[in-house]
């Protein structure tokens, strides 16, 4: 071997070997990293305007998201918010720990905007519908002078709903990853005031599917009346319908889970706690944060006016006190203490 290929042997070893410290230098140091990188390069901060550099400095907020522009939104929306979320993380403190399998089952109620990098629980019977519709449109599925006009029929239908991604779609990494840099809401009512709306929907509307369902089941615990009638005429009263959810441990229609069965609040760690009677607002806020288009904003001519207290309290005028007690206790108490909702003194007979 001439002394020619001899330096061309040696120069290719210390190639080589560099090219091998490299990898390491790149396995070993630089992707522990390549989250926070990622994270940074699909934010929003690269693109901070010359006035938000300059701007007088603000309060900051204690959230987790990258992607949403809180100084988009007025600072006492902000304390209001983190309020709310104070109140739930020291009820979560308080509660025992959520199962293993928490996320996995919240996970299938998550509902991902790509485009916004939003993340939305699916509650029935909180606006649902509504925020189905805005996630149509904001998902760029349908046009954003059609979004609202939806109809009921459709919104929930399985030609419409594979157009929206749940968060179990993803992998594990993707999972985590959205959960850690996305904006996360969930929209909470009164638990008293959902069920109510739940009775009206499903069985006092003439949802013939769900009255044959429970009008049967209920019937077991009212023995005043006969099986046939409440299946001929699917009269189902609300007093029957809560004192048969009231002997049931678990739920398992969708309907009326309680809100920790859905989405998991001491699991996943929601930025915004919306509430039913601020929705339109909070909403509002909601999409200038994730720089939705300005035609885009929570349809409103679809809610049904059930929201008003003498609307859902009038329903539990012939159940007992204890009757209502029971029902609270059994049902929605954690939910209450989770986010801050108390049992009326008011309802129920004495």
């Amino acid at each position: 071997m001439g002394p020619a290929c001899v330096a061309d042997a040696k120069v290719l070893g210390v190639v080589t070997t560099v090219c091998v410290i490299a990898m390491c230098y790149v396995y070993t140091v630089i992707r522990p990293f390549d989250d926070v990188i990622t994270a940074w390069r699909y934010s929003d901060h690269w693109r901070m305007s010359t006035k938000r550099l300059f701007a007088p400095p603000r309060i900051k907020s204690t959230f987790t998201s990258l992607h949403a522009d809180w100084d988009l939104v007025p600072q006492s929306w902000i304390n209001e918010m983190e309020a709310r979320r104070r109140h739930l993380e020291n009820a979560c403190a308080a509660a025992e720990p959520p199962s293993n399998n928490s996320l996995v089952k919240a996970s299938h109620n998550l509902y991902v905007d790509e485009r916004h990098r939003l993340i939305i629980c699916e509650i029935p019977k909180v606006g649902c519908s509504n925020f189905n519709r805005l996630l149509y449109g904001l998902s760029a599925n349908i046009g954003i002078d059609e979004y609202e006009n939806i109809n009921g029929s459709q919104v929930h239908s399985f030609r419409m709903l594979r157009w929206l991604r749940k968060l179990d779609s993803f992998s594990d990494f993707g999972i985590q990853f959205r959960l850690k840099h996305y904006l996360k809401v969930i929209a909470v009512r009164h638990p008293f005031e959902r069920i109510v709306s739940a009775y009206r929907s499903k069985l006092e509307g003439g949802d013939r599917e769900f009255s044959a369902t429970y009008g049967p089941a209920i019937l077991k615990y009212e023995r005043k009346k006969k099986t046939e009638e409440v299946i001929r005429h699917y009269n189902v009263s609300f007093a029957a319908f809560a004192r048969y959810l009231t002997q049931i441990s678990v739920q398992t229609n969708f309907h009326f889970k309680a809100y920790h069965e859905i989405c998991f609040p001491c699991t996943v760690h929601y930025d915004v706690i919306a509430r039913h009677e601020t929705i339109s607002r909070d909403v509002s806020m909601v999409l200038k944060m994730i720089h939705a288009a300005p035609g885009f904003h929570y349809p409103n001519s679809h809610r049904v006016k059930v929201h008003s207290e003498d609307v859902w309290k009038s329903y539990f005028k012939h159940m007992t006190k204890e009757e209502v007690w029971q029902f609270w206790d059994t049902q929605f108490e954690t939910d209450g203490r989770l986010f801050n909702y108390t049992m009326p003194n008011d309802i129920g007979k004495s």
